[in-house]
């Protein structure tokens, strides 16, 4: 014979968690941003991140974090950022960047300016 527990629908005897007994609050997303890195005066290095600052210390750091490519590199300069939305259009943003040629990726870092913006 097979017996079964009724769950109580009043929850009584519960606690509430700290989520739950909070209000919840509609918060906009954090931006993700779309950065330029220069390697050792000549190489450059695209990567999207939530805090530009942080990731490009991580590179400068060499720690576990930072890229094997800019690890291999002593000096980096953080050349171009910009905010790109959410992490979708980073992404898409970073891979058209990563598709231009040599020097269209030259003019984007001197100009401030991504070429297909108009």
């Amino acid at each position: 014979m097979k017996t079964s527990k009724k769950k109580s629908k009043s929850g009584a005897g519960r606690k509430a968690g700290p989520l739950l007994s909070q209000p919840v609050l509609a918060s906009r997303p954090q931006p993700w941003f779309f950065y330029v890195v220069r390697a050792d005066a000549k190489w450059l290095y695209a990567g999207i991140t939530l805090d530009v600052e942080r990731r490009f210390r991580e590179h400068v750091e060499g720690t576990g974090k930072g890229s094997k490519f800019l690890r291999a590199h002593s000096r980096l300069e953080l050349v171009f950022q910009c905010e790109a939305g959410d992490k979708s259009s980073a992404l898409k943003l970073e891979y058209r960047f990563k598709r231009l040629p040599k020097a269209a990726k030259e003019r984007v870092v001197k100009t401030g300016k991504l070429e297909w913006d108009d």
